[in-house]
């Protein structure tokens, strides 16, 4: 199964969402920050939702927090 079917299957069966970081992208994690770092941003993977794009310097904790159940 390829990585794109397995992550398919993954939403299918859950609620919660997927960050895939490009190479050289990296999440900076302070207290309960969480910022996207790196040139290549990611991209968000959510069941039932198009990919959203993500910009280096994004905050995602908020995201986190309201995916959380």
């Amino acid at each position: 199964m390829g990585a794109g079917r397995a992550l398919l299957q993954f939403l299918e069966e859950n609620d919660a969402p997927v960050l895939g970081l490009r190479e050289g992208g990296f999440l900076r994690v302070e207290g309960a920050e969480v910022q996207v770092g790196g040139t290549p941003g990611a991209r968000v993977f959510r069941r039932g939702a198009a990919p959203v794009e993500v910009a280096s310097g994004t905050r995602l904790d908020r995201m986190l927090r309201e995916a959380a159940p």
